[in-house]
């Protein structure tokens, strides 16, 4: 399988106004998300081991006649899930940013695209990995030349936004103004759990040295921030991330090659 190929990749710089309507601020979301993140860094660094030794995986539930690009060996089934929530009186759909200390209602909206192109390298490494399977040479796939670039940047996405989750929870109330009086964030402390996630990738990557060029962009120091958009005519999920309709309509133009940030990012 060739890599690198995916359709729907863009990775947005610009700002777009905030839409903050009503949203529930359940950490169990941003924990449940947090948690498929380390589930991914998990499986992932396993991959990283066979890759490292010459070895070979075990795969659940593939068939031969049906790839499943969302079920083995990385698992992320359980991510669309997440994606739709309801505040008690409508459903609403998280779209996931950053936003700066001193613009904090200026939202870079880059943070949702970054996680559409982490989906994508997972399904294509998955891909890959059930081909291989049921032709009984799962251990030649496992030692593409392209593998172990797709294998770091799972690792360092899935380090950087399992960080990331766990942040947003402290930092999300004050981007919606529900902090009630409480000073803005440590970022010392927020700083040290992207750190502390991003050892956990070092720990397992084939070519540890290029941590730092793997990450997604972010300008730091940021907020991440979650905005709850309602239910709309022509909105998408896209590998099961979510997209409003303005942006999902370009995406789906676009398929077959990258779209420039000026065609995707709207006022």
């Amino acid at each position: 399988m060739a890599f690198g190929k995916r359709q729907l990749t863009t990775a947005p710089r610009t700002a777009m106004p905030a839409v903050l309507p009503p949203v529930s601020l359940s950490k169990d979301r941003h924990i449940g998300l947090r948690d498929i993140m380390l589930r991914t860094l998990r499986t992932t660094g396993l991959i990283a081991d066979a890759i490292r030794t010459n070895g070979t995986l075990m795969l659940s539930g593939v068939m031969d006649d049906f790839t499943d690009a969302d079920r083995s060996p990385i698992d992320i089934r359980d991510l669309a899930e997440h994606f739709t929530y309801s505040d008690g009186a409508m459903l609403l759909h998280p779209f996931f940013g950053y936003a700066t200390p001193a613009q904090p209602d200026r939202i870079d909206p880059s943070a949702q695209f970054q996680m559409l192109e982490l989906v994508g390298r997972i399904r294509d490494l998955n891909t890959h990995c059930q081909d291989g399977h049921r032709n009984e040479a799962l251990g030649v796939a496992l030692q593409s030349p392209q593998l172990p670039e797709i294998v770091d940047k799972i690792l360092v996405e899935a380090a950087f936004f399992a960080a990331y989750f766990d942040n947003l929870a402290t930092t999300q109330a004050f981007i919606t103004g529900n902090a009630q009086g409480q000073s803005l964030p440590d970022f010392t402390m927020l700083k040290s759990c992207h750190d502390r996630h991003k050892l956990m990738a070092f720990d397992h990557m084939l070519n540890p040295g290029k941590l730092e060029r793997l990450l997604p962009h972010a300008v730091w120091p940021h907020l991440g921030v979650e905005i709850g958009r309602r239910h709309e005519a022509g909105h998408q999920f896209v590998n099961g991330i979510y997209f409003p309709a303005a942006y999902a309509s370009q995406l789906i133009e676009r398929a077959g090659r990258v779209p420039q940030v000026s065609e995707l990012v709207t006022a």
